[in-house]
């Protein structure tokens, strides 16, 4: 598979390897895992720029494994070549383990594909309640559920709390955190809110009611929440 432009963050692999390194899989040929084998990967290879890696779990349930492991990164927006479907092209080359990159084409072992940007859902969600730079990851965590849970909190509708704190809540809306909620605030809120809504696919008013609140919940049981 020809290389061709970068179009996932190079934070987005850092983190992805982060999650794969603590889920006990193996990350290798990255210059910050081990090195990279020159003799596999030559000059222009990703992998010695640090835009690539190979994840590898041995063991009974290996391939179920690495499988997770691609689904993992293609929420993350990379690119992924692995024999899942079969041995066309590169993906012959990739039947024990894993690549990733930050590329814009995928191979899931019938040929190549555009690789998916993650989800486009939580990508939206997450510019909504202001995460940028490598915590705007595609990937529905902790951070992204915490921050929607308080622009729910802060609403009408959610009782008009901050269960972190003011200043997190502004934080969340891209308000001046002054722990003051006054009008600024409330009108970076309904902003906040509305981003959210058109994220969800609802009505887009500004006002975080039941329509949205369930449209929400329902993202969060998608992803275990």
């Amino acid at each position: 598979m020809a290389l061709s432009k970068q179009v996932t963050p190079t934070s987005s692999l850092n983190r992805f390897m982060a999650w794969a390194k603590a889920a006990g899989y193996h990350v290798g040929e990255h210059p910050a895992y081990g090195g990279v084998t020159a003799a596999v990967h030559t000059a222009g290879s990703w992998h010695l720029d640090g835009l690539a890696a190979d994840i590898n779990k041995n063991g009974p349930r290996e391939r179920v494994d690495l499988i997770h492991a691609m689904t993992v990164a293609r929420s993350f927006g990379l690119a992924v070549i692995f024999a899942r479907d079969g041995v066309v092209g590169v993906a012959r080359n990739h039947q024990g383990h894993l690549h990733v990159d930050v590329g814009e084409w995928s191979n899931y072992g019938a040929g190549n594909v555009r690789s998916t940007r993650g989800d486009a859902k939580v990508w939206a969600l997450q510019g909504a309640v202001h995460l940028d730079g490598a915590d705007r990851d595609n990937l529905y965590g902790p951070n992204t559920d915490k921050r929607l849970y308080a622009l729910a909190a802060s609403s009408a509708h959610g009782g008009g709390r901050h269960p972190y704190g003011a200043q997190f809540t502004q934080d969340v809306v891209g308000a001046r955190q002054d722990g003051k909620w006054g009008g600024a605030s409330r009108s970076a809120h309904d902003d906040a809110v509305q981003d959210a809504q058109r994220a969800l696919g609802v009505r887009d008013d500004g006002v975080w009611g039941p329509a949205t609140d369930k449209a929400w919940r329902l993202v969060r049981k998608a992803y275990g929440r």
